[in-house]
């Protein structure tokens, strides 16, 4: 454990990619919107790409650039009603994250669980109520809920102030280059959860030294589970994680949350590759 790194005293999560895939249901709305313009419908994976900004970045990049003004605007209107029509249809949590909120809420009652995204709120909302998960985090901050959004840091800010900390005690989760440059602009602590770690580091480098060490942690600390701990897995909650699946192990360093110095390991199946900083493996 990295000893010179400070303890956080909260911890805040990125909402799509992080905790939730919301893709086809952003597909579904995005395609609505297009059909109703007499445009072509686009693909999974290209709106997956246009996700990270906010709603209106990803309307802005799913539309031809000529579509502007009063029509941006209706266009924009028309995919917020389909969105919050179809935001709950097939949106998930990863696997292993109902788990996780629980095993942090359980563990270290302490440390305030709270939620920033770029997403609408209310979308937000409506879907931390369906999947159960509302209760773990507070405040939510959503991409509309203050006059900026991420990578503004007014949003951490927000919440660090409804929890009498100070920005700094911090810990962001998240997935993309913008969570990156949050957690900088703030000065907070910053985990990856991606796959793409390596890629987000490269495309924003950090300036705090700690969070260098998420380029080792991306390539070792996170390791397929072998046969054991799958068994253990299905036994602990009678789900058989598919063939392709893997049982990850998150760590949770126990001094990182000002809770005594052990860490403790909690199992999880998905396709999310968990990846924290030097001293606070998430």
């Amino acid at each position: 454990m990295n000893t010179n790194s400070r303890a956080c005293a909260a911890i805040v999560f990125d909402f799509d990619g992080t905790l939730i895939d919301a893709t086809a249901d952003l597909t579904t709305a995005v395609n609505e919107m297009r059909s109703g313009l007499g445009l072509a419908p686009l693909s999974l994976a290209e709106v997956k790409s246009y996700v990270g900004e906010g709603a209106r970045k990803l309307v802005r990049r799913s539309l031809p650039a000529e579509i502007e003004g009063r029509a941006f605007e209706d266009a924009f209107a028309a995919f917020y009603r389909q969105y919050e029509r179809v935001c709950t249809a097939t949106t998930q949590a990863y696997a292993g994250v109902p788990e996780l909120l629980l095993h942090l809420s359980e563990a270290h009652p302490a440390v305030p669980l709270a939620l920033c995204t770029n997403k609408p709120e209310r979308m937000t909302r409506l879907i931390l109520e369906h999947l159960g998960l509302s209760r773990y985090l507070t405040p939510v901050v959503g991409g509309d809920s203050l006059a900026t959004r991420k990578p503004e840091p007014h949003g951490l800010m927000h919440i660090a102030a409804e929890h009498n900390l100070a920005v700094t005690q911090l810990l962001l989760v998240g997935d993309t280059t913008i969570d990156a440059r949050t957690a900088d602009a703030a000065g907070c602590e910053l985990a990856l959860v991606t796959k793409n770690s390596e890629k987000v580091v490269t495309e924003h480098p950090p300036r705090n030294k700690p969070v260098i060490a998420a380029r080792s942690i991306c390539r070792n600390v996170v390791k397929n589970a072998d046969e054991r701990k799958r068994k253990a897995y299905a036994l602990r909650t009678g789900n058989q994680p598919g063939r392709d699946d893997r049982v990850r192990t998150l760590r949770v360093v126990c001094g990182k949350l000002n809770c005594g110095g052990q860490s403790e390991k909690h199992s999880f199946a998905g396709k999310q590759r968990l990846i924290g900083k030097s001293g606070c493996m998430i």
